[in-house]
C-alpha cells in the first residue's frame, strides 16, 4: 500500500514531535541554520545578509582582478587600461550561450575555477560591443 502525501506528512510530524521530546535532539535542532534564521530579529537578519553581500562582492572583485591580471590588464584592441572599462571576451564568439551554461556565479569565478582556459581575451566595453556587432573593430581596421 502506498502512502498518500497527507499520511506521509502526518507520520513525519509525529516522528518529529517524538524526536523533539529528547533534549539532546532539540538542542541539535535549535543549532541548525534553518532554526536560527527563522527565529532571528530583523536587525540580526539584515546584519547577516549584509555580511553575505559584502563577502560576495569582495569575492567577485578579487576574481575579476585575478582574471584581468592573468589575461593582461589592457584591452587587446585599443590598449585601454582602466579596469572599470574592461571586460572578458570570447575570442571565437558564443559568449551568450556559454554564459547561460556556467556552473559558477559569474564568468570571472568560472575562469578562475577552470584555470584560465585559452579562447578568452580582455577588451574594453566599446571594442567588445563593436566586435560583437561588426566583427571588426575600427582600431584594427
Amino acid at each position: 500500500m502506498t502512502e498518500t502525501r497527507v499520511d506521509l506528512n502526518s507520520r513525519k510530524r509525529q516522528e518529529r514531535a517524538k524526536r523533539m521530546q529528547d533534549p539532546e535532539a532539540y538542542d541539535w535542532f535549535r543549532n541548525t541554520h534553518a532554526y536560527r534564521t527563522a527565529h532571528e530579529s530583523p536587525e540580526a537578519r539584515e546584519s547577516r545578509l549584509e555580511r553575505c553581500r559584502t563577502r560576495s562582492r569582495d569575492t567577485i572583485k578579487r576574481d575579476r582582478e585575478t582574471v584581468f591580471a592573468h589575461y593582461g590588464n589592457t584591452c587587446d584592441c585599443c590598449g585601454e587600461s582602466e579596469l572599470a572599462f574592461l571586460t572578458v571576451d570570447h575570442v571565437n564568439g558564443g559568449g551568450n550561450t556559454h554564459r547561460k551554461t556556467l556552473e559558477a556565479p559569474n564568468m570571472y569565478t568560472w575562469l578562475v575555477r577552470n584555470d584560465y582556459p585559452n579562447g578568452y581575451r580582455i577588451l574594453c566595453f566599446n571594442c567588445n560591443c563593436v566586435a560583437t556587432r561588426v566583427e571588426v573593430c575600427p582600431h584594427n581596421g
